[in-house]
């Protein structure tokens, strides 16, 4: 136990070593970047967000090849390269000035391939940080340590699960939903399947969990890039002119939906990514931006390029949240989700986006961003109720915290079923006695005991005659559903008031509610009945 406990305090420390130094080691960039590969001229570009200026080219070493999917740590800059038949893993420093002399090689040392590569994502174990690359030739999700540089083969046709074509495992596009727990891999295949695959570490170590396909039938070699954004997955899909499933496809189920086409179909669409609420592509337009979820694009920048092989985006700075729980709890008709923060790093707030499917679509169910209070030293604790929920009705949530310039990070889904409220009445009749009289306390309770005032009771009501005003508590339920009831106890001084009221009706002046006991709306006989009945 010891050496386990110490094993853990170890890897915690290097988890926050690993943190401090990577902001610490965040380039000076003026503003938010938008880089991006191009396959057939061999050369890597950026520009400054939204609309530049732009390096075109930024690098263009000699020995790039045929650059495809890119990436980002915040750091540097990760690229897939299958130059020359001898497939690698580029890399370089955002800091990296223009460089068109090809004096650097910009190669990852102490990894190779064998086999044509594709698509590239990246994530963390909260100690290392791993590439997740589609080996395309090799017919296998691989992941790479950046650290030690060890691979893992994560997916492959003898381990992709049964029900599922092995030949269809040619992996192209691959993105990661980091915030999931646990998380998951999603990517496209050269036949026009998307799957999803979750996975989990183990000492270090990422190891497969279940694949699931989410949507078939898209044209052969089309699955270009993945993007996920908002709680939704999306993809682009390279196709002739004419195809409806060309452009940008909203993946929740079957083959997928195209979204804001804009007139152009994207026919020649590649490269996507999602940064402060819009969708950077390129197509034979130029490099465009548009909304999420809206229609018409923008060509923001015409560069030389012509075949962009991926694209990627970096936020100096951006919002960092350590998350140290995150739950949903059903309780009286309602479901409250509650998270944890251990640190938050230039951190504005909060959103709570729900789904009644794993797989989405979600949408934001706050009305305004819940301000954040933790900082970067210390986090802070949260909850928020969601009142509009069906009985019977799983929902799933994910939390996304915002940063000052809109940067978004995604954590969850955590989930939970919708249950009637455990006490669906509670009354006392009359609400108003005098000393003497009696009041039924009755009760309506959804498949739960309930106790009163502490104490176990039986059938739906019981008569209860209080010498002075008083409430009754009622609780019920495994979530311990808690109601009140008061009823008025009147004495001997309140005949004055009861004279007074006497014979006035709802609406006039001297009317008071208070000793309108049978509650018709006049104070008369019978309510004087119910006022003395004892004394």
């Amino acid at each position: 136990m010891t050496l386990t406990c110490f094993q853990s305090s170890k890897r915690i420390l290097r988890a926050a070593a690993a943190l401090a130094a990577l902001l610490a080691a965040r380039p000076a960039l003026a503003t938010d970047y938008i880089y991006w590969t191009n396959y057939l001229n061999g050369t890597i570009s950026r520009a400054v967000l939204p609309a530049g200026p732009v390096d075109d080219p930024w690098i263009k070493p000699a020995v790039l090849g045929n650059p495809a999917a890119i990436v980002t740590d915040g750091v540097n800059v990760y690229w897939v390269d299958n130059a020359g038949g001898s497939p690698r893993i580029g890399t370089a420093p955002l800091s990296t000035p223009v460089d068109t002399t090809g004096t650097n090689p910009y190669v990852l040392s102490g990894v190779s391939f064998s086999t044509q590569l594709r698509g590239l994502s990246i994530d963390t174990d909260g100690t290392d940080i791993f590439l997740f690359v589609a080996d395309y030739g090799g017919k296998k999700l691989t992941a790479v340590n950046l650290t030690s540089k060890a691979t893992t083969t994560l997916l492959d046709t003898s381990t992709i699960g049964t029900g599922i074509d092995p030949a269809g495992m040619l992996p192209g596009a691959c993105r990661i939903d980091s915030s999931a727990s646990p998380k998951v891999i999603y990517w496209g295949t050269h036949t026009g399947q998307i799957y999803s695959t979750t996975f989990t570490y183990t000492g270090g170590v990422p190891g497969a969990g279940t694949t699931t396909q989410l949507a078939t039938g898209f044209p052969a070699d089309s699955i270009w890039d993945l993007s996920y954004t908002g709680g939704n997955l999306y993809a682009m899909i390279f196709a002739n002119f004419g195809d409806p499933n060309s452009g940008i496809n909203l993946i929740s189920g079957g083959i997928g939906t195209v979204v804001g086409n804009g007139g152009q179909g994207y026919s020649q669409g590649n490269g996507l990514r999602a940064w402060n609420g819009n969708f950077y592509y390129y197509d034979a337009f130029g490099l465009q931006v548009m909304p999420v979820g809206g229609a018409s694009p923008t060509v923001i920048l015409t560069p030389a390029d012509t075949m962009v092989g991926g694209i990627t985006t970096v936020t100096p700075n951006a919002t960092v949240v350590s998350l140290t729980s995150l739950t949903a709890k059903a309780a009286n008709g309602k479901v409250t989700v509650s998270w944890t923060t251990g640190s938050e790093v230039a951190t504005t707030g909060f959103n709570v986006h729900r789904a009644t499917t794993l797989a989405g679509p979600y949408t934001r169910v706050n009305a305004a961003l819940i301000p954040a209070t933790g900082t970067n030293v210390s986090g802070a604790s949260y909850a928020w109720t969601d009142a509009q929920v069906a009985a019977g009705t799983t929902y799933f949530y994910k939390l996304e915290d915002v940063d000052a310039k809109g940067q978004s990070t995604f954590h969850g889904p955590v989930s939970a079923l919708a249950a009637n409220s455990a006490i669906a009445a509670f009354q006392a009749t009359p609400a108003s006695i005098f000393l003497g009289g009696g009041s039924l306390l009755a009760w309506t309770v959804n498949g739960a005991s309930a106790l009163l005032d502490g104490t176990a009771v039986t059938g739906a009501s019981q008569w209860v005659a209080p010498t002075a005003t008083r409430s009754y508590t009622l609780t019920a339920g495994a979530d311990s559903a808690v109601t009140t009831v008061t009823v008025k106890a009147f004495g001997l001084d309140d005949i004055a008031g009861l004279a007074k009221a006497w014979g006035h009706k709802r609406g006039e002046a001297a009317y008071d509610p208070s000793y309108d006991l049978n509650g018709d709306g006049q104070v008369d006989d019978t309510d004087a009945a119910l006022c003395f009945k004892g004394l």
